[in-house]
């Protein structure tokens, strides 16, 4: 998925995780940051995604361009759990 598109699509990308595991797609651990384990991924999106992780291995939070994505509010169906809720934020502290 390298050619121009929606911002938009590129994160639905990385929350279906599906990003991760695109041969294109190049990953680097990172630091630890507030408890969270995260990956950046390059080559496959630009500029880098960095992905981040709690401790069960749950998609946390998305960090791209200036904007930071939570996820919270685990909900269950059919034995799979996802986050029912995704809040975004500016980076910069603006709104």
């Amino acid at each position: 998925m390298t050619e121009d598109r929606e911002p938009a699509v590129y994160l639905a990308w990385a929350c279906s995780l599906r990003m991760l595991v695109d041969p294109a797609s190049s990953l680097e651990l990172l630091p630890p940051k507030d408890g969270l384990l995260g990956l950046r991924v390059t080559k496959s999106v630009a500029p880098p995604m960095d992905v981040w992780f709690d401790g069960d291995r749950r998609l946390s939070a998305i960090e791209w361009r200036k904007d930071r994505h939570v996820f919270s509010e685990l909900k269950e169906v059919g034995g799979f759990r996802y986050a029912s809720r995704v809040v975004g934020y500016k980076l910069d502290g603006k709104a």
